[in-house]
């Protein structure tokens, strides 16, 4: 707008006048070569539908034809009753007009002329003779052709050989093979009245009943002909209505070496006035060449007037006349003109860096109207909700919430319908959004009502929490986890505390009433208790390591890491008169290698501990990679297992069944779940008391061959 001010304002008026009136005449002209460019293409489609058309009934009949070759061939002998019902079966007056009937010629020597007429007199034709008289070599008469009424009747043995249009096309058939029309006949079933232009169909028909390779073994064996007269008229009737109103159109017969003869004519009584569009065009089918040649009628031209060219001339004189009052005004208040075009051009560039900042939003934006449908979004919902742009926009609100949430769900209906306060969203509750796949997401939506072209919407401020959830999660674990080893140092370091606590005073103050042979005890109690708090304190380190040093990924062999299994652990379980087996599926996965190892060494160590003294101790580990990629293990030995009750709480720390049993400090199992959640995975118990324990770990797929785990949380 502003440089059409700016240009305006800057020229005389007769100037901009003279340049407008230009433009208004060139695109009236223009305007009036499309409109007649449109009306060719509008006439060049009526004319391909109407050859398409033509071309399409061709065919058709064509495939009555094969059928009949079908009949012939799937029976030992054909008889007049087989064919009369093949083609009353085929009603084809009433699904195929435009045919005439479908027949078989049986071709023959003139040795076999005489038994052929018996034949024929035999099965009730007791006058029956060919037609035209005379001796010929060969002889193709119609034998069958149905329907068998006066008309068809008319052409009852008829020797198609005898007339030299139909044998031409009757020899093209039998020497190629394939279907052949003739050229422009007059069907023996015409009389006086309504005559018409018409011409027969072929398909021949062999012993063997398979198409010989060559020429002379496909005369030597010709059978006959199945064929279909067609009068033109007839036919082209129920070609359809494209030339009804709109088109004239005849089609002449034009193969080489021929007279040109016309087959029809749309409007033979010239009772239609021709247009201005024309098209010629030939066609090819079955060894013959049509000529189709097409006029528009005046009705077809009439509907092509466009006044397109006068409005657009008119409108341009008008626009012609208000750019030059405009020019005239604008002379005077160039000044205003360029500052409002200077504000407008301000906010539009305002307007495009608010919509790239929208885009650029850490969260997800949306605006829904009164009906409840997506107008308007930015990238990130896009990204959170997982849908195209074409999809997102007008899609209802209700396909974001979660099943379960809304208003016609059973369960929600029961359960907030008395309590209009919650609305569908979420009120004083957790709020959730439906992605595209299916997955739901804790979420946090903030609202507010907005007017956007005089049109009220409300506007959604959408925040993914699901990382907030998790971290919340982890940490409302970790702190409980902290509060159990709070509780765990404080109860299992006291002891040996209070212990050496003890015998340190005892020392000391009654140092000259102890006896020697007591004091070397003394002195190894104080260095046992000192060893066990040590140890607990390795312990408490190891955990640590575990559970908040960044690990790095590696590749993984599973073949490689069984071979270092069975290296390390093998004579842990051998020393205690056990076995270990190891079982695997070739296969490589990310983790970090040297954690895995304390993982299942860890098992084994506890499968050790917790042997039964009643049977040989067995270990069988697995290690497989399902179809999704995850890592599979299973660690099952036969020792005096756990309790349900013990099952829900081995993996805590400084859990150990039995209080000073002596087995261990109670972290084992402790590491390695925390193993296994570095890994994003699980570890599952399943044990029958006194019958053995199976650990099941699971690790999915991590992305990258090497990376920090701590950067993938």
């Amino acid at each position: 707008m502003k440089s059409l001010t700016t240009s305006l304002a800057s020229k005389p008026p007769w100037l901009v006048l003279l340049i407008s009136l230009t433009i208004s005449f060139f695109a009236a002209y223009i305007t009036n070569l499309q409109s007649e460019k449109t009306g060719q293409e509008r006439f060049q489609r009526q004319v391909e539908k109407l050859n398409a058309d033509i071309l399409h009934h061709l065919n058709t009949y064509l495939g009555l034809l094969r059928a009949g070759v079908g009949v012939y061939y799937a029976s030992e002998s054909l008889t007049r009753a087989e064919w009369q019902k093949f083609v009353e079966t085929l009603d084809i007056h009433r699904f195929y007009p435009g045919i005439q009937g479908i027949g078989f010629a049986e071709y023959f020597p003139h040795a076999q002329r005489g038994a052929f007429e018996a034949r024929i007199q035999a099965e009730g034709f007791e006058s029956f003779t060919l037609a035209p008289s005379g001796k010929r070599e060969f002889y193709a008469p119609v034998v069958y052709l149905e329907p068998f009424d006066w008309r068809n009747q008319r052409a009852f043995g008829y020797d198609m050989l005898s007339e030299p249009v139909r044998r031409a096309a009757m020899e093209r058939a039998r020497d190629s093979g394939e279907a052949s029309i003739s050229g422009h006949v007059v069907l023996v079933q015409e009389t006086d009245k309504d005559v018409q232009a018409g011409f027969l169909m072929y398909l021949p028909v062999y012993l063997g009943k398979i198409v010989p390779d060559n020429v002379k073994d496909k005369r030597a064996q010709l059978q006959g002909f199945v064929y279909a007269p067609f009068r033109m008229k007839k036919l082209l009737d129920n070609v359809g209505d494209a030339g009804a109103t709109q088109l004239i159109y005849h089609i002449t017969d034009t193969a080489d070496g021929e007279e040109k003869l016309e087959l029809f004519h749309s409007d033979p009584s010239g009772a239609q006035r021709s247009g201005g569009f024309y098209d010629q065009r030939d066609m090819a089918f079955a060894g013959r060449v049509w000529q189709i040649t097409t006029l528009s009628t005046e009705a077809f031209d009439l509907e092509q007037i466009d006044n397109s060219a006068l409005l657009v001339l008119i409108a341009g004189l008008v626009d012609s006349l208000l750019l030059f009052i405009m020019a005239l005004t604008l002379l005077s208040h160039r000044r205003s003109a360029q500052e409002n075009a200077e504000q407008l051009s301000e906010q539009l560039h305002l307007s495009k860096k608010f919509q790239q900042m929208a885009d650029f939003a850490p969260t997800a934006l949306i605006t829904v109207n009164k009906l409840g449908k997506i107008d308007l979004y930015n990238q990130q919902a896009l990204q959170l909700f997982g849908y195209s742009e074409q999809e997102l926009v007008g899609l209802s609100i209700e396909e974001l919430v979660p099943h379960r949430f809304r208003t016609e769900h059973p369960e929600y209906r029961a359960k907030y319908l008395e309590k209009p306060e919650q609305r569908a969203m979420g009120s004083g509750r957790d709020l959730y959004c439906l992605t595209k796949s299916g997955a739901e997401l804790p979420v946090e939506i903030a609202i507010m009502p907005a007017q956007l072209n005089k049109s009220g919407y409300t506007v959604c401020s959408i925040v993914d929490i699901s990382e907030r959830k998790r971290q919340e999660n982890l940490l409302r674990r970790k702190s409980t986890d902290l509060e159990q080893f709070v509780y765990a140092v404080s109860h299992d370091l006291k002891s040996p505390l209070v212990a050496i606590s003890g015998l340190a005073d005892l020392i000391s103050n009654k140092l000259d009433h102890i006896r020697d042979d007591d004091l070397p005890y003394l002195v190894q109690r104080v260095s046992a208790n000192t060893g066990q708090m040590e140890r607990l304190l390795n312990d408490l380190l190891e955990v640590s390591r575990v559970a908040y040093k960044a690990l790095e990924l590696e590749p993984v062999e599973i073949a490689e890491l069984s071979d270092q299994l069975l290296l390390l652990n093998k004579e842990l379980v051998e020393a205690c008169g056990g076995t270990l087996q190891i079982s695997f599926t070739e296969g490589v996965f990310n983790a970090h290698k040297t954690l895995l190892l304390q993982l299942y060494t860890n098992l084994i160590s506890n499968a050790v501990k917790y042997r039964s003294p009643l049977r040989a101790l067995n270990v069988d580990v697995s290690m497989q990679l399902d179809s999704k990629g995850s890592f599979i293990s299973k660690v099952e030995d036969n020792g005096i297992g756990i309790s349900p009750e013990w099952q829900r709480r081995v993996f805590d720390l400084f859990v150990r069944k039995g209080e000073g049993d002596g087995l261990g400090s109670g972290v084992g199992l402790s590491i390695c779940k925390s193993v296994v959640e570095r890994h994003h995975g699980s570890i599952a118990i399943e044990s029958e008391e006194g019958v053995g324990a199976t650990f099941i770990v699971t690790i999915p797929p991590l992305a990258g061959s090497l990376a920090e785990f701590g950067e993938q949380q």
